[in-house]
């Protein structure tokens, strides 16, 4: 959600007009009261960020268009590599942020069921049907 972050500082503290647009899968706004999450089926639009350094602006297209990709993570480095040399982004360098990806289920669940307090119990249709009940 650090879109929403940026949005909230380029919209309120520096006075520009933000747009957050996920690949297809809908617009998002802070402001938005009903707003909900909708995760795009392709996180990394790079023909979005092909397509705003072509037309500057915009505004001026109907396809889809952006100007910035706050959260790309490292399995993209290729494409990080091939957009800088095409000139198309400037590699800013890391943010700082350190991934983990993570699950957690109750304390509870994992007295009962030992096997599920690691994503190896998650194996199989027995221990599936474990942490549906």
């Amino acid at each position: 959600f650090n879109a929403w972050v940026i949005q909230i500082l380029l919209s309120e503290l520096l006075d520009v007009p933000v747009s957050i647009e996920t690949a297809g899968a809908g617009g998002l706004s802070f402001y938005n009261r009903t707003n909900s999450f909708a995760y795009p089926n392709n996180p990394y639009d790079w023909d979005a960020l092909k397509k705003a350094h072509k037309v500057q602006d915009c505004r001026y297209t109907d396809e889809f268009c952006a100007h910035v990709m706050p959260e790309v993570w490292e399995g993209q480095v290729g494409n990080i590599d091939k957009y800088a040399k095409e000139g198309v982004i400037e590699n800013s360098g890391y943010t700082g942020y350190l991934g983990r990806l993570d699950f957690y289920i109750p304390t509870a669940l994992a007295e009962k069921e030992p096997d599920l307090a690691s994503f190896y119990g998650l194996r199989g249709d027995e221990n599936r049907k474990k942490l549906a009940e």
